[in-house]
Parts: C-alpha cells; structure tokens; sequence
C-alpha cells in the first residue's frame, strides 16, 4: 500500500465517523491532524492526534 492508498482510507474511515480533520502539506509530505475536545484528562481538555504518511510508512503523534 502507498501513502496515496493509506491516506484515502483513512480519510474515508474519518469521513464515515464524523471525525473532523485537517489536511497539510509540509516538504512533500502529507498528514492528517484531528482535535478532539472535551477529554477532560488532557490539558485544555483537548486531544490533537497526527498522522504522517510517508512512502513506506506512517508516523503517529498523539499530544
């Protein structure tokens, strides 16, 4: 699978659940960042979670 293919589905997966999300673009490389509010055990009682899609792999960050 191709960071094409991988980044398509799991928009489609975001999409389906009403997840909202970004999308940037930063030196050719793609990523997807979504904010969840209300998580009360977070600070600002925000989640931000990002994937990054490279060619042969993704990267996760969760903050």
């Amino acid at each position: 699978m191709n960071k094409t293919t991988a980044k398509a589905k799991i928009v489609s997966y975001l999409k389906e659940y009403g997840i909202r999300y970004e999308e940037h673009l930063q030196d050719g490389d793609v990523s997807i960042m979504m904010v969840f509010q209300k998580c009360d055990a977070c600070p600002d009682k925000a989640l931000e979670a990002s994937i990054f899609f490279f060619e042969t792999c993704m990267k996760a960050r969760v903050y």
